[in-house]
């Protein structure tokens, strides 16, 4: 089976792990006994110290786990992403059959 939008496909998946990621250590473990070593894995959050939740609103604490969530989220999909796009821009380069798509062929 061959896919047509690897790149996107790549970018869902990391999308999604990095999605769960932050839900599971958001949500199943309390943070003060997360290891500083997977806290790492939250890294957005993490370097901005976005889980400073004790003093703030509820809307506010919204918006930062809307933005550890988003920002893992990307930053996960743009990891995965990354050398899918590079290996399929060298596996074009380097294709031998120079072959124009029949939607671009002039009769």
């Amino acid at each position: 089976m061959r896919i047509n939008h690897p790149v996107l496909v790549a970018a869902a998946i990391g999308g999604t792990v990095g999605l769960s990621v932050a839900l599971g250590l958001a949500f199943v473990i309390p943070y003060e006994f997360v290891p500083l070593s997977l806290r790492f894995m939250l890294w957005p959050a993490f370097v901005f110290e976005i889980f400073d939740l004790g003093s703030a609103s509820t809307a506010v604490n919204i918006m930062k786990y809307v933005g550890m969530f988003g920002g893992n989220a990307l930053i996960y999909a743009v990891v995965a992403a990354v050398p899918v796009a590079l290996a399929s821009a060298v596996r074009d380069f380097f294709n031998k059959s120079k072959q124009v798509p029949p939607s671009i062929k002039f009769n």
